[in-house]
């Protein structure tokens, strides 16, 4: 709601504001990776996330991330430190197309 507000104020500020927001994402996700890394390594990934990153339908990568090539980014999955790094990779894509 508040984004909805902000974006009829000024549509530049609520872009902003969403950019921040998977910024802060991506930051998260990176001192988690890096606080716990090493135990996520030896947990499995949970077949939820290995289809949705192996899966054959990729089409939020390909059709929304236009900082990449369609068919560049085709994520491993062997563990639960690979999920969560391809979340916080997610997010930095995120950025990345705001940015482009």
């Amino acid at each position: 709601m508040m984004t909805v507000v902000m974006y009829a104020v000024s549509p530049r500020m609520a872009y902003h504001f969403s950019e921040c927001v998977e910024s802060h994402a991506f930051s998260t996700y990176d001192k988690f990776l890096n606080a716990q890394g090493e135990e996520l390594k030896k947990l499995p990934a949970r077949d939820v996330a290995v289809k949705y990153y192996t899966g054959d339908d990729l089409y939020l990568f390909d059709e929304f991330q236009t900082s990449r090539p369609p068919q560049s980014r085709r994520p491993k999955i062997r563990n639960l430190y690979d999920v969560f790094f391809n979340i916080r990779d997610d997010e930095a894509e995120h950025c990345n197309t705001m940015t482009a």
